[in-house]
């Protein structure tokens, strides 16, 4: 399986709340089984099941405890199932609906649902176990099992506690915007780092070029550059990428423009352009700034009135542009191993993200004095850090914030 098609799929697990808990309920299924088995093939001493904290009581007693623990659990899933959905929609209002992907891929509230719902069927498991003296079968009570059970609801309790400590900080807006910040400057040093620059001229081959439409509808999140560009190659076309990464694009929209020869299943050509429900931050950093924006301006509504958190994200904005107007915007174009173009790209450039950055906040917040001057602090710190070709955009934004003022 190619990797960007692995990337994507790994992005939907992440993003997913049934899949931990899923590999969790099968791992503790699998426990169970195992420790019954042991419990057959083991005879232990009364000694022994002291020393490993295996239940030694009667099948009466194994049932209560494993039923207990049963209920106890489902309780335990059923409310932090309700506490996950009501910071759902507490981010959805206070900040904004982008910022709901963030929390999708949070580790510990999966873990948590995970490690209760696991507990649960472990305790399952274990009352099927369970065997009464009767006609034809002899009395037998799983030890290990129920002592088993029993260490996973003090891990479950321990977890719990950590679940509400971690959400309590979780919904704090330091906390989102330095999520999003974090994981928005790692894309950019991938994307703009030194080794992505791209080689080649950005200039459009002469002549005419077929259109490769777009199988379904969707945003832009992950194109298969490699691919694309070893289909070009094997060819000696040019393939030119119409709709950037970020973008809309309609169902039977173009979505590629191939010059040259006819490539390779070319009709197939837009399968290499995933397309999603969307954005994601998987190729596409301006999301990672476009959500930081919206953070802002929902804090500046008159509903909120918080320019306090509106600042707190300009503070992010102003990390990510320090760091993007470092590097070196790229040409656009990739080469082959023979150095030849074989692959255009629409590239977002700086001055792009620094539109991106000011010109929504400073409409909605020119009323407020704490996000006029902080907008100013960051443009002038910025006009002094970034790189030369840049400066002229950064004073021109730095003027309008002055005018709007």
């Amino acid at each position: 399986m190619d990797v960007h098609v692995l990337q994507h799929l790994r992005e939907r697990l992440r993003t997913s709340l049934w899949f931990v808990p899923a590999i969790l309920v099968l791992a503790s299924l699998v426990a169970a089984v195992l420790l019954f088995r042991l419990d057959q093939v083991l005879s232990l001493s009364p000694e022994w099941k002291r020393l490993l904290l295996a239940f030694g009581g009667g099948p009466e007693s194994a049932r209560a405890i494993l039923e207990t623990i049963a209920g106890s659990m489902l309780t335990l899933t059923g409310l932090v199932f309700s506490i996950t959905i009501l910071v759902l929609q507490l981010a959805s209002s206070q900040y904004s609906p982008r910022t709901l992907r963030s929390f999708l891929r949070d580790r510990p509230s999966k873990l948590a649902l995970g490690v209760f719902l696991g507990t649960f069927a472990f305790a399952l498991a274990g009352l099927l176990a369970v065997r009464q003296e009767g006609p034809g079968r002899e009395e037998f009570v799983p030890g290990l099992t129920v002592g088993a059970a029993f260490v996973m609801v003090l891990v479950s309790l321990g977890l719990f506690v950590y679940y509400i400590h971690h959400i309590a900080q979780r919904i704090r807006i330091t906390s989102i915007t330095a999520s999003i910040e974090k994981e928005t400057a790692s894309l950019i040093e991938e994307l703009y780092g030194e080794e992505a620059e791209l080689r080649g001229p950005p200039a459009v081959p002469a002549g005419g070029a077929r259109e490769v439409a777009a199988p379904r509808a969707g945003y832009v999140v992950n194109v298969d550059v490699e691919r694309l560009v070893r289909a070009a190659a094997r060819a000696d076309a040019v393939i030119q990428l119409v709709a950037r990464v970020g973008s809309f694009v309609p169902q039977g929209a173009p979505v590629l423009r191939v010059h040259g020869a006819v490539v390779d299943h070319e009709p197939e050509l837009g399968d290499y352009v995933t397309l999603d429900d969307e954005r994601t931050l998987e190729q596409d950093a301006a999301y990672g700034f476009r959500q930081l924006v919206d953070i802002a301006i929902r804090a500046l509504s008159p509903s909120l009135n918080d320019p306090t958190s509106a600042v707190n994200a300009i503070d992010r904005l102003h990390a990510l542009l320090r760091r993007l107007g470092e590097k070196r915007a790229p040409s656009g174009v990739l080469c082959d191993d023979a150095g030849e173009p074989r692959l255009i790209v629409p590239v977002r450039v700086f001055p792009e993200y620094l539109q991106l950055s000011v010109e929504e906040i400073a409409r909605y917040g020119g009323d407020a004095p704490q996000v006029r001057e902080r907008l100013g602090a960051m443009l002038a710190d910025l006009e002094r850090s970034v790189r030369a070709e840049y400066r002229p955009h950064v004073r021109q934004a730095l003027r309008d914030v002055t005018a709007s003022g």
